[in-house]
């Protein structure tokens, strides 16, 4: 964790933050694998618009701007392939992040065409 603590100090994140942030998947993973065991629970964590799907969300948004944050530093640096590999990133988590909320489908309440209804499964333009 020495390593994890000089890259947080590098990029000013207070050491016990970049640790959590490193532990955490792996403890929700956990998570995850154990609410397998009660079907319940396990719908109600994973349902749309329910525990998992709004910090996921958030999630994503964040990691969006961070890596596009860290691509910004990395072009001005000089480093234009990891740069790019941060933009990519960025991006990648932009669209993932908009899939999650159905890019807000259900927020704003637009409705799905009945050909697409038909043929998908969560009744979403998605």
């Amino acid at each position: 964790m020495s390593y994890l603590r000089t890259e947080a100090a590098r990029w000013l994140v207070v050491p016990a933050l970049a640790e959590a942030l490193f532990v955490l998947p792996f403890v929700g993973a956990v998570a995850i694998i154990l609410l397998r065991a009660d079907s319940g629970a396990y719908r109600f964590v994973t349902n749309e618009d329910s525990v998992l799907e709004w910090p996921q969300f958030f999630g994503f948004a964040a990691a969006s701007l961070l890596a596009c944050l860290c691509a910004w530093r990395l072009h001005r640096a000089g480093r234009l392939v990891l740069a790019a590999a941060y933009l990519a990133f960025g991006i990648g988590c932009f669209v993932v992040m908009g899939e999650e909320i159905a890019w807000g489908q259900r927020i704003i309440g637009y409705g799905t065409p009945e050909r697409l209804e038909e043929i998908n499964e969560q009744k979403e333009t998605t």
